[in-house]
């Protein structure tokens, strides 16, 4: 089998960190989804809340055995170790506030808010992201970042305000509180990135399976130890009916009708995150940390305008979902704020090709000198 030039390996690790990108997308369709599916397979209302987040959990629990067959259970074994290391900290902390907290604010979210409203709110986490690489890490920016930034928050806000408006809607404060939840999903999703760069920098000796196996069984441990019961406690506060997710979650998803669609959003998921993290550990791999880690610090971008179609649908105050599919100002504030988003992307995507293009200048003289 011919070997891979250096110049070809560096192209298959951008396409590997591209290929991050409209995964993660995916993942934010793929989450509301589960959430809705829970609902439907839910006997009652009153349990819709704990039993979507079990099935939430779930997902993160297949995951994690897909990953753990992919990796073989060396490496597994190593990573457990490494967990109870101080040092390592930072990779648990990823895991926690990356995944657990943030689905746990988005759910409370929905619930308090409303899709179209507790949901919207969490497209603004590329904002909190570029926030935080500039405080962090001392990233720049210019004009035209500032202006996308702007754009997108005007158009967030018309989000809210429009439907209420026109739809009839009402803001109080449980609303209030979602949207804040919203936000805080948001924030704790763009934390994700970040604490996983920070965490890369102090511990490179530390393998990127071995980083993968850290964050999936964090985020299976928060999720169930720490997510799953704060869900049960929110599900009882709101409807009056404690529901228990360990007891209650698997015997529904094989009698009842429904529960077929589960399974495909549960398995989709699983296998999108085990894709997910073989990109990222390859991209780290043939393109280096630092490269690897502004693509995947900038990549929330295209996920957040993926996620508005699927999320801000269901849910306009005082009109069906069939209608609300037909409210021609929610498409309208869509272009704004994919406009705003992309200005953000015109500026932090020159940071990313400029040193692409040196990477590929650099492979393709190496390929030269070592064929002469």
């Amino acid at each position: 089998m011919k070997q891979r030039t250096d110049s070809q390996n560096k192209k298959i690790g951008m396409l590997a960190a591209g290929g991050v990108v409209f995964s993660q997308g995916f993942e934010a369709v793929l989450l509301p989804l589960l959430f809705y599916a829970g609902f439907m397979v839910a006997i009652s209302n009153n349990d819709g809340i704990a039993y979507s987040a079990g099935v939430m959990s779930l997902k993160e629990l297949i995951s994690l055995i897909m990953i753990v067959v992919y990796l073989g259970p060396k490496i597994i074994m190593k990573a457990l170790k490494l967990m109870s290391q101080k040092k390592n900290f930072f990779f648990i902390l990823s895991g926690i506030f990356g995944t657990a907290m943030g689905n746990l604010f988005f759910i409370v979210g929905i619930v308090l808010a409303g899709p179209s409203y507790g949901v919207i709110l969490t497209a603004f986490y590329p904002i909190f992201a570029i926030g935080l690489n500039k405080i962090i890490f001392k990233e720049k920016d210019n004009w035209i970042s500032k202006v996308g930034m702007l754009i997108s928050i005007l158009s967030g806000a018309l989000f809210v305000v429009l439907p209420v408006v026109i739809g009839g809607g009402e803001i109080n404060n449980r609303v209030i509180a979602g949207m804040c939840c919203g936000l805080l999903a948001g924030f704790f999703w763009a934390m994700e990135g970040l604490l996983l760069r920070l965490a890369m920098d102090r511990n490179p000796d530390v393998t990127q399976k071995e980083v993968i196996a850290i964050r999936t069984m964090t985020v299976v441990i928060t999720t169930w130890v720490v997510f799953v019961p704060i869900s049960m406690g929110i599900n009882y506060g709101v409807t009056g009916t404690m529901f228990n997710t360990y007891s209650g979650l698997i015997g529904r998803l094989f009698y009842e009708k429904q529960a077929w669609i589960v399974w495909v959003v549960l398995f989709a998921a699983g296998f999108n995150v085990l894709l997910l993290r073989i990109m990222h550990t390859s991209a780290i791999e043939m393109i280096g940390q630092k490269l690897t880690a502004i693509i995947d610090t900038n990549n929330f971008i295209i996920p957040s305008v993926f996620a508005l179609v699927m999320q801000f649908l269901p849910g306009v105050p005082g009109v069906t979902f069939t209608e609300s599919l037909l409210a021609w100002y929610l498409w309208f504030l869509l272009l704004p704020l994919s406009i705003g988003l992309m200005l953000v992307l015109v500026f932090h995507g020159k940071q990313e090709v400029i040193p692409l293009k040196e990477l590929l200048k650099k492979s393709s003289k190496k390929d030269k000198k070592n064929k002469k």
